[in-house]
């Protein structure tokens, strides 16, 4: 374990305590440092593709989407109704605009969280402890999203921990993507829905 490393700590932490768009900058900024670290101070570290894997991974978008409607919504049914009437019936552009959206948002989340985040806290502290921060972390940064309910913020910390052990266990950035992207779609097809 790289004892510097665990400088990254109180980073995340800090990370997750300022939500929003205003921390653009701080981001990018992190995200270079980040992966000059990696680079430059871990050795062997590497992306996978397993693309093999593809129908298992858009399965746990789904099933994952699943879990957030029945532990989230007091009427999961509707809530999946609407879903359906989304996918069905909205334009092409609606779906193309909520896709395309879906995915930058899972990108980008799951390269600073997952690979820069997660990568580096594993070579400070170790895996469990890395994957245990990150994931509580990431909830945390999505308060605003769960309006502070029990329920929905326990979803999100068990969603993340998901993303951190499928990550850990393949190395591959594009199944958190895929699973990430897949969920936020579903989701936001059911909003526009309702």
């Amino acid at each position: 374990m790289s004892s510097g490393l665990i400088l990254w700590a109180p980073v995340v932490m800090a990370r997750a305590c300022f939500p929003g768009k205003k921390l653009l900058w701080a981001d990018i900024s992190l995200a270079i440092a980040g992966l000059c670290c990696i680079v430059f101070v871990l050795d062997g570290v590497r992306l996978q593709w397993h693309w093999a894997w593809l129908p298992f991974y858009i399965a746990l978008g789904f099933a994952s989407f699943g879990v957030a409607v029945v532990a989230t919504t007091q009427a999961p049914f509707q809530f999946a109704k609407a879903t359906w009437a989304g996918l069905r019936d909205k334009p092409a552009r609606v779906h193309a605009r909520t896709l395309g959206r879906a995915f930058t948002i899972a990108t980008t989340e799951e390269f600073m969280w997952r690979f820069i985040f997660q990568t580096l806290l594993t070579a400070a502290v170790g895996w469990t402890s890395a994957w245990l921060l990150v994931a509580l972390s990431f909830a945390l940064l999505h308060r605003h999203r769960t309006s502070l309910q029990t329920m929905r913020f326990v979803e999100l910390v068990g969603f993340s921990l998901l993303l951190g052990l499928l990550f850990a266990t393949t190395h591959d950035l594009s199944s958190v993507v895929l699973v990430h992207a897949i969920r936020n779609y579903l989701i936001e097809m059911g909003k526009v829905s309702i």
